[in-house]
Formats: C-alpha cells, structure tokens, sequence
C-alpha cells in the first residue's frame, strides 16, 4: 500500500523545500559550545538539516521542521499521496541526528495550495489579492468536501506514520494562512466550531501515538480552538517571538497577545506539564542584529520563551551573530530539559542474591519535563569494564518537573554475581530513537558511552 502511494512524487519537494540533494555533506567544522542537544528540545532546524551550517553559526539541532502544501503531498489525483519525499526526509534527518515535524498548509504563498483535482470537485473559498499582488485562493474551511478530504489525507498519513519514531510532532494545520489558524489577508471568519473541532479531532485521530502541537491561533478566536486542541493533548506553538523588538510603543504579540493567550486561560498556561511549548520567530537573529538589536535585548526574549516553558524554538536556520552567542548558550542550558545526577547514597558492600539500595538525588534544571518515554537505568561495571548487571528504575521521567527529584529504590543482585568491586553507573535512554538511545547528562563523571559513574560497591 505505501509503496503504491509513493509514485509520481514531486522532486521540488524534497529538493526546494529541504535541499535534500542540494546539500548533504555535514559541516566538518568542530567549534564547541557547552550545551547538551537532546532530543524533542534546543534549536530547530527549518527546511534545512543539522550540520547545513556550521557549528560556529548555528547550534547542533536535534529537530528538524518543515512545512507542505496539500497541493504537494497529493498533487496529481485523489488517493495519489506523494510519500515517498516524507520518507526520504524522515530517513535523511535521522542520520542527521534529527527527528522531525512538519504542518500540512491549505492556503499561504499568495497562490492556490488546495491539489487541482480537489478544485474540480467544487469546494467553494474566498479568492484574494495577497500583500505581493498575486492573486490567491483560500479554501472555505466549512465546505464538507473539504472536510472530508482532509480528513481523508490526514488518516492515511496517520496510518503509516503514526508513532514513527523519526517523527517528533505534528502541527495541527490545514486550517487559515500557512496553517496558522488565523485568515490572514482573506478577511475570512474562522470556520464555524464543529468544523474546526473536526479539524482538531481528525489530527488527534489519525495520530494518538505522535506529539500534537495546537498554534495559539487569531486574536478573534477567544482562544476557543487552542483551548479544544489542549485540551486533546496537545502542546502548544507561537510564530512571532522577537517581535517586541522593532515594534515598540505599539501591539505585539509578546506584550499585547500571548499573555492574553496563555496565563489567562489555565487549560493553556499548565499544558507545558504535559506537552511541549514551541516558539517560531518573526524575523531571525540575523535581522535583528543588522537593525540594532544588543545581545542584551536578545537574552531578554530567550528569558520570555522560557518564562513560558519552552522546549524547542525555530529561529528559521539563519546565522547566529557571534555577539549573540553567550546569551544562546545560556539559553540552550535551560531550554526544555536538562538532566542532572545530583547525588546518590549507595551501600558500600551487598552480598550476591540481596538488594542494591539507592537513595537517589536528582536535579531537572531546565524548565519542561521530558516528554518522551525515556528510561532510567543503573548497572554494575566490573573493574574490567564487562557489564554484570543492568537495571530499569521504575521512575515515570515524564513526571520530572523543574527542580530537584528525589527517591529511593532497591535492585537485585544475582547469586550469581561474581564477588568483586564494582563500579555503579547511571543512565537515561529513549530506547526507540532512531538516532541515539543515549540521553546527555550534565555531570562531570559521564563515560565515553554516555552513562555516569556514581561510585562503586562490593559484592560478596
């Protein structure tokens, strides 16, 4: 079935929107910054892979994201999906060091984004003169045909890549300019609410095992539709962080709309618990620098997304000025997670077929919780570095919130266990990654396979 659906794939999707073919080779560039790039958190990429620039102008990114028009995925007949340049993205940014997420837009470039067939069926919508002059075409997102066929693409995308491990999230789009739920140019209403919870429900549907991210929407909206995709299980996005910066003394949206949007609304403001906040910038840092904007200004909107809990920000994969650095590394040692093995109180001496008692201390000194399945582990490494032992702690890490974890387990020793010192060491992993299992630490005792030394033990 998939490889029926891959046919007569377009290449520009692939190539103009990633430059998959147009650029491949990772940067050799071996500049240092000390942060740790976790998966689901940091920096994304954006239409471009970790690597395409170099170390010393952009962070190593763990995520890469995109955006499709409909009129691409499925652009000669109905039913005639073009998956197979979602696969070679997905398999290209893994080996890359990424996972993905991506939108699926019905209307945005100042053209018509809906596939041709589907006009052919009728579906009514709204044609407009865009800020660029070209004439566009929104769809009417109450028209049931369009309902229907998206719902259509949207559950045959879910069937094949739900909870692929390659995919980090997906943005609930479809909906408004470039899938951002508000109508732009086109002067449109909002759909009506049974069609855009529709629009929420089939997302939701189609991927119960894939991270769903709601955008905050229009300033008409009262915030219903962020308010349903919460509370589906979604996390949340915003699209203009930065814009304080060359709009002050008038309405922004960090000061006049997100706040509104987001403390005001308790369903919204306590979603980071569960599910992940992301930001997209209006301008880049670039911009920014070359219109006057200080390294002090910049960490004053790096603080703002994490006063909101972020995990991961787009900053359109455009060069980070060196005088922006320091304030970014900073940044990039609060974003999302940041997992630190504080303290551990381990007996000194266990005899072989009796428990390994651990009094653990652990720190999260980021400001989100993981939201990944991620397992935590300890093992017992004999002197030669053989591994005698391993074991699974039954902490649910989706729990770890900001600040200090602390419990207490016990592990059995196998009769077996051959009487000798040994080391005790400590790991996370997400066992499903496609890139690498193993979770950075903060600690100054991590081993070069990533796990940490806490101490040692003998075994009698």
């Amino acid at each position: 079935m998939k490889q029926e659906m891959m046919k007569n794939s377009p290449i520009g999707l692939v190539c103009v929107l990633l430059l998959l073919f147009c650029s491949t080779d990772v940067s050799a560039d071996k500049v240092v910054h000390p942060y740790l790039t976790n998966p689901g958190m940091g920096l994304a990429t954006f239409h471009s892979f970790n690597g395409d620039l170099p170390l010393k102008d952009f962070p190593e990114s763990s995520v890469l994201y995109f955006r499709v028009y409909w009129d691409e995925l499925e652009p000669g007949s109905r039913g005639n999906i073009s998956l197979d340049a979602l696969d070679q993205i997905l398999d290209h940014a893994a080996s890359r060091g990424q996972t993905v997420g991506f939108r699926i837009m019905a209307d945005g470039d100042g053209g018509t984004r809906v596939p041709r067939w589907l006009l052919d069926m009728g579906i009514n919508g709204t044609s407009y003169r865009a800020s660029d002059g070209r004439s566009a075409f929104m769809p009417d997102f109450n028209d049931p045909v369009f309902i229907a066929e998206a719902r259509r693409l949207v559950d045959t995308i879910g069937q094949l890549y739900d909870g692929d491990p390659r995919l980090e999230f997906i943005d609930i789009g479809l909906i408004g300019m470039t899938g951002e739920w508000h109508m732009g140019e086109s002067k449109d209403p909002l759909p009506e609410e049974y069609n855009w919870q529709s629009v929420i429900n089939m997302h939701s549907d189609a991927f119960p095992n894939t991270q769903l991210i709601m955008p905050v929407g229009s300033v008409y909206d009262q915030g219903r539709p962020l308010n349903y995709g919460v509370g589906q299980g979604a996390g949340w996005r915003a699209d203009c962080l930065g814009d304080k910066l060359y709009r002050t003394g008038t309405w922004n949206h960090m000061d006049s709309y997100y706040p509104k949007r987001v403390h005001n609304e308790a369903n919204v403001s306590q979603a980071w618990q569960q599910a992940p906040v992301y930001f997209e910038t209006c301008g880049d840092p670039s911009d920014w620098y070359r219109g006057g904007v200080t390294p002090e200004q910049f960490r004053s909107v790096l603080n703002y997304a994490l006063e909101y809990h972020v995990s991961l920000v787009n900053f359109r994969s455009k060069p980070i000025p060196a005088e922006f650095w320091e304030p970014l590394t900073e940044f990039l040692n609060k974003v999302g997670y940041q997992l630190e093995p504080v303290s551990h109180d381990i007996a000194r001496t266990v005899f072989a077929g009796d428990f390994l008692s651990v009094d653990a201390e652990w720190s999260n000194n980021g400001v989100a919780p993981p939201y990944k399945p991620f397992k935590l582990k300890y093992r017992l490494r004999a002197v030669s570095g053989l591994i005698a032992e391993e074991w699974q702690s039954s902490q649910s890490l989706r729990d770890w919130l900001p600040g200090t974890i602390s419990f207490a387990e016990q592990f059995p020793v196998a009769l077996t266990t051959e009487p000798a010192l040994y080391y005790i060491d400590t790991a996370v992993t997400w066992d499903a990654s496609p890139v690498d299992p193993m979770i950075k630490l903060h600690s100054n005792s991590v081993l070069p396979d990533q796990w940490v030394e806490l101490g040692s033990v003998r075994i009698r």
